[in-house]
């Protein structure tokens, strides 16, 4: 491998522009395709990094891919070209891996390495084992998440165009699938037609939420009969499963992304309590919705000039701890969201009473991580005296000021989280 000092960067003079790969719009690849497509992309990047990667995929050998540091390449182009050309196989599972075991077999490992790390932060929560500093930084977190959440049936909790309260909480279904609907069944056609799914601790919720705020679903289903101007329940109001299930959908070459299928009825509270958080969050001047453009404005402002920190975490997810959320948020908040969160999962056959609260599948936890990443940020610049310096936060991506980066990260740790190295850039 050349080390990227050494590299000279130039797009291989000998390809003409009639060379060039065909384009991807409206084209549809098997795997004999993309392949050739990807080998053909390498070699008009022609760095020696490419052409490593190319005779790779050519030869069917085993490659380790590097981590790119920025610091160092000598022009932002260099690094641009062997990013781009990791980026091509990375998340592509046409690469081999020298590890003998499958993607799948990675998603799970890393799935109770997740679990692990909520234990042991279930247990510091439990106890309250930290420094005098860590609980002061935790508490002011604490009252942070309180004044921006509020009270959870606080129906006087203006949004900017109306009020919102829980009665409001423009529940979704979500695309994937559900239990008991998989692969084509899992349309929004079959998905309002089905009875809705869910565990017996939320059957409660979920029977109260959709007969309360979604009728059309109710006769839809068959949870409510019409017949000649009478109106009744019908035989059954939900259809009742002990689990959520464990999945795995491709990420890369080394390993498949590990996920959790949510019943149907539990899906539909979750996005609404999902939708809520996010509506809370905006009322407080964090509008998730605009996040993503605000992060690369930032994100480039910090490159340019070096006031910035983007930090990124490991499986974020995976590692949000029960005793984490339950010390965090305000009680009614914790236990509206705690009905209807999945507490075991089905992994293979085996039932697990899960360590965090929530994983990726649940329809809230996109909005509850960055909302209590959001708490910590704050408290963090509160503590050293930073506040007139910018925040931002889309899930578990974090932009802040370089002096408070580093507690930051600190902080993150003592909570379970862990930093991605690859994407965490602390100077800027």
């Amino acid at each position: 491998m050349a080390k990227s000092k050494d590299k000279q960067i130039v797009l291989d003079p000998t390809v003409s522009a009639e060379e060039l790969p065909p384009t991807m719009h409206d084209t549809v690849f098997g795997k004999k395709e993309e392949r050739v497509l990807i080998i053909d992309l390498l070699g008009c990047l022609a760095t020696p990094l490419a052409k490593e990667i190319k005779h790779a995929l050519r030869t069917e050998t085993f490659i380790s891919l590097p981590t790119l540091k920025p610091s160092g390449y000598k022009s932002a182009f260099e690094y641009y070209a062997d990013a781009q050309a990791i980026a091509f196989v990375s998340k592509h599972t046409l690469l081999k891996s020298e590890s003998l075991l499958t993607p799948e077999d990675v998603a799970l490992d890393k799935f109770y390495d997740g679990e692990l790390s909520c234990l042991k932060t279930n247990y510091r929560f439990r106890h309250m084992n930290f420094t005098f500093e860590q609980r002061t930084l935790l508490e002011s977190a604490k009252v942070f998440c309180e004044q921006i959440l509020g009270h959870y049936k606080d129906s006087a909790f203006p949004d900017a165009d109306k009020l919102i309260d829980e009665t409001n909480m423009y529940p979704d279904f979500g695309p994937g699938s559900s239990i008991f609907l998989r692969g084509s069944a899992s349309n929004i056609i079959t998905k309002l037609s089905a009875l809705p799914e869910t565990t017996p601790y939320a059957y409660e919720t979920v029977v109260k939420k959709i007969l309360g705020y979604m009728p059309h679903y109710a006769l839809a289903s068959g949870m409510v009969l019409r017949d000649k101007g009478t109106v009744a329940l019908g035989p059954q109001l939900a259809q009742i499963v002990h689990h959520a299930e464990f999945f795995t959908v491709e990420k890369n070459y080394k390993a498949a992304r590990g996920c959790v299928i949510e019943p149907s009825g539990m899906m539909l509270c979750q996005k609404g309590l999902g939708f809520l958080i996010r509506q809370r969050l905006k009322r407080a001047g964090y509008n998730l919705n605009s996040a993503p453009e605000w992060h690369n404005a930032l994100a480039k402002h910090g490159s340019i000039f070096g006031q910035l920190s983007t930090i990124d975490l490991a499986s974020a997810s995976d590692t949000i701890a029960r005793e984490f959320v339950k010390f965090m948020l305000p009680p009614d908040w914790y236990e509206a969201l705690n009905t209807i969160r999945s507490r075991d999962v089905l992994i293979g056959s085996h039932k697990k009473r899960i360590e965090k609260f929530s994983s990726m599948g649940n329809g809230f936890t996109f909005e509850l991580e960055s909302l209590l990443f959001l708490c910590l940020m704050l408290a963090v610049r509160k503590y050293h005296k930073r506040t007139e310096t910018v925040l931002s936060v889309f899930g578990d991506d974090m932009i802040c000021h370089v002096s408070i980066a580093q507690p930051l990260i600190d902080l993150l740790e003592v909570c379970g989280f862990e930093t991605n190295n690859q994407k965490t850039f602390i100077t800027g």
